[in-house]
């Protein structure tokens, strides 16, 4: 599985994974926690994941809503 964490403030990772086709997911603002990111605009910064496809991200984030390192 090839994955990666980015941030996603306004598409900076939804929108590159759509130009590279990959899956850019965008979860729910404070589902993954933000320790440890430069703060761009706190209260619009979310944590996002890459994956080469839906079940990967899947794989990765998980149905619970936990990231799966």
């Amino acid at each position: 599985m090839c994955s990666a964490i980015g941030t996603d403030t306004g598409g900076s990772v939804r929108l590159p994974a759509a130009y590279c086709g990959v899956v850019g997911f965008k979860p729910t603002y404070g589902l993954l926690s933000r320790w440890g990111v430069v703060s761009y605009a706190h209260s619009l910064d979310t944590v996002g994941v890459f994956a080469r496809d839906v079940a990967s991200a899947e794989t990765l984030f998980g149905k619970e809503g936990r990231l799966h390192c």
